[in-house]
C-alpha cells in the first residue's frame, strides 16, 4: 500500500505542477475578448461612417469631373489656337515665298542694271579715249610731217 500511496502522492504532485504551470502561462498570454456588444457597436459605428465616406468620395469625384471638364475645354481652346496658328503659318509661308521671289527678281534687275551701267561706262571711256587719242595722234602726225 505504501507503493500505491507514493504513486498517488507523485501523481498529485505532478498534477499540481502542471496546473501551476498552466496558470503561469495563462497570465502571460493576452486574454481573448468575445464581446458581442462591442462587435455590434463597432459594426454600427463603421456603418454610420459609410455616408461620410461616401460624401467624401462624391466630392472627390465632383472635383475630378470638374477638373476634367476644365482640362477638356482648355484642350479644345489650345486645339483651336493651334489650328489658327497653323493657318496663319501657312499664310506667312506663302507670303515669304512671294517676298523671296520679289527679292530674287529685284536682284536680277539690279544685276542687269549694273551690267548695263558697266558696259556704258566702258563704251564712254573708250569713246573719250578714242577722241582724245585721235587729236593726240593728229598732232603727233603733224609734228612728224613738219620735220
Amino acid at each position: 500500500m505504501n507503493k500505491t500511496k507514493s504513486l498517488a502522492v507523485r501523481s498529485l504532485y505532478v498534477l499540481t505542477l502542471l496546473i501551476a504551470g498552466l496558470f503561469i502561462l495563462n497570465f502571460n498570454a493576452p486574454s481573448a475578448k468575445a464581446n458581442y456588444f462591442d462587435d455590434v457597436y463597432n459594426g454600427i459605428k463603421s456603418f454610420s461612417e459609410v455616408p461620410v465616406e461616401l460624401n467624401r468620395l462624391q466630392e472627390n469625384y465632383d472635383d475630378a469631373s470638374q477638373k476634367l471638364q476644365e482640362t477638356q475645354s482648355s484642350l479644345e481652346t489650345y486645339r483651336q489656337q493651334s489650328e489658327a496658328l497653323a493657318a496663319q503659318n501657312e499664310q506667312l509661308s506663302a507670303q515669304n515665298r512671294q517676298l523671296a521671289e520679289t527679292v530674287q527678281t529685284l536682284q536680277e534687275i539690279n544685276t542687269a542694271r549694273e551690267t548695263t551701267s558697266h558696259k556704258l561706262r566702258v563704251m564712254l571711256y573708250t569713246a573719250v579715249g578714242l577722241f582724245i587719242g585721235y587729236f593726240v595722234f593728229k598732232r603727233v602726225v603733224r609734228v612728224l610731217l613738219r620735220k
